[in-house]
């Protein structure tokens, strides 16, 4: 591992624990691509493409941000759970944006059901850590 950062700063331990976080990065993208299809279109119209391409990433970040508002403080939460439950609560948030519903009481609906799932965190393990166990070992506030 090659680093610029001096070693007053980051110890070797440390900067492979760091190294570890890159994964769940890149767990995110891939959860992003995989579950949220933004490479895949039923269309072969290039406008209808881009629409459909731009109305995903919009879901997505909405996803993100119910994820940012319920569980992220959890460092042990499972980003996969917390967005399957923003997918099935969908068409609570149609509600709230159609008028059904107050858009504020879809989004508490939505974020309750969220928060009471997100609270099975993932499990601790012994044998290897996961990368939130190693972070929160170090003692730092904000590193998770």
């Amino acid at each position: 591992m090659i680093t610029n950062v001096p070693s007053a700063l980051l110890t070797v331990t440390e900067a492979f624990v760091l190294l570890r976080c890159r994964g769940p990065i890149e767990l995110l993208w891939k959860l992003w691509k995989m579950q949220g299809l933004v490479d895949e279109w039923h269309t072969k119209n290039e406008a209808r493409m881009l629409c459909e391409f731009y109305a995903k990433l919009l879901g997505l970040l909405v996803q993100h941000w119910v994820l940012l508002l319920t569980c992220w403080e959890d460092p042990h939460r499972s980003w996969i759970t917390v967005s399957e439950i923003v997918r099935d609560q969908a068409v609570v948030l149609a509600h709230g944006f159609s008028g059904r519903l107050s858009l504020t009481r879809a989004l508490r609906l939505m974020c309750e059901a969220i928060v009471q799932a997100a609270g099975r965190s993932i499990a601790g393990r012994s044998d290897r850590p996961s990368t939130s166990r190693l972070l929160l070992a170090f003692g730092e506030v904000g590193l998770t």
